[in-house]
C-alpha cells in the first residue's frame, strides 16, 4: 500500500462541482498534471481514447468509481489523481461497456511503467473494496482529509 501512497500528492487531490461528462473530468484531470509536468502533452488525447475503448467505471458499494489510464509513454513523472465530484457522473463499466456507472471519486492512474499498473491497481483496489473509506473520501471538504482517510486506512491495512 505504500507505493500506491506514495503517488498520491496534496496537488493532485481535487473537488470537481459542475461537471457534466466523464470527458470533461478526465480533459480537466489532465490539463492539471500536463501544467504540473506530471504527463505530455499527448495525455488527455490517449486518455480520453482509451477511456472510449476500454471504460474504467466500477460499481462498488459506498460510491460509483472509475480509474481511467492510458499507456506509459504519455506520462513524465508517476502520479495518482483523485477527483472527487459533487455529483455523480455516468461512466460506462469496466467490461461492460453497455451499462454506466454513476461515478462520484476518480483514481487517474499516470504511471510511467506498465509493469507498474499491475501492482498499483492491486493496491488500488483494497481502498475502492472498502465502502467506508470511499464514503469518507467523498464526504471530504478538504484535500487533508482526503489523505488522511487513505493513510489511516494503510496503516490500519498494514497492522493486520
Amino acid at each position: 500500500m505504500n507505493q500506491l501512497m506514495n503517488l498520491i500528492k496534496p496537488e493532485s487531490i481535487f473537488f470537481l462541482n459542475d461537471a457534466k461528462s466523464n470527458a470533461e473530468i478526465l480533459s480537466f484531470a489532465a490539463d492539471r498534471l500536463f501544467e504540473k509536468n506530471i504527463v505530455k502533452d499527448t495525455f488527455k488525447d490517449a486518455l480520453l481514447q482509451r477511456e472510449k475503448e476500454f471504460p474504467t467505471g466500477l460499481p462498488t458499494q459506498g460510491a460509483g468509481v472509475a480509474i481511467p489510464h492510458t499507456e506509459s509513454p504519455f506520462v513524465i513523472e508517476n502520479q495518482v489523481a483523485i477527483l472527487i465530484l459533487s455529483q455523480p457522473v455516468p461512466f460506462q463499466m469496466m467490461g461492460v461497456p453497455d451499462h454506466q456507472v454513476d461515478v462520484s471519486i476518480v483514481f487517474l492512474l499516470a504511471l510511467t511503467k506498465a509493469e507498474s499498473h499491475l501492482e498499483i491497481l492491486k493496491e488500488l483496489m483494497h481502498i475502492i473494496q472498502t465502502p467506508t473509506l470511499l464514503r469518507a473520501i467523498l464526504q471530504s471538504k478538504k484535500v487533508e482529509e482526503v489523505l488522511d482517510s487513505i493513510q489511516s486506512f494503510v496503516l490500519s491495512e498494514g497492522n493486520q
